[in-house]
């Protein structure tokens, strides 16, 4: 006789680690683009970032990639639920960038003379 709650408890605890967390942003990308339209509530805030920074090449750069961004966002939220799903996973690994580069310009422009004082000594 076979009892069904060790296989339940096995296989409960594979599932949480065969998600990663790649796949569950990716899923909540899907989420939230579809329920609350978060696509542009992110193009909106990392524009709004940008324009804050002084004129640069570095934050050109990154304006031109949020540009392109910001074309695939729009492309992205009007897609087939199956591109969604495809597509999740790549795309918000280039929100990241974007985000994590937006976020690497304001702190060296914050900080960037008193880092480069340090890098000195």
């Amino acid at each position: 006789m076979k009892f069904v709650t060790p296989r339940l408890l096995r296989d409960a605890q594979v599932l949480t680690v065969w998600e990663r967390t790649a796949n569950v942003l990716g899923q909540e990308l899907i989420r939230l683009v579809n329920k609350f339209s978060a696509h542009e509530l992110f193009i909106e805030a990392m524009e709004s970032r940008l324009a804050s920074l002084k004129s640069g090449e570095a934050v050109s750069i990154v304006r031109e990639q949020l540009t392109f961004v910001a074309h695939q966002l729009h492309e992205y939220a009007n897609a087939d639920v199956l591109i969604q799903q495809v597509e999740a996973k790549p795309l918000m690994q280039t929100l990241a960038y974007v985000y994590e580069s937006i976020v690497a310009l304001e702190w060296v422009q914050k900080h960037g003379e008193t880092y480069a004082d340090l890098v000195d000594i």
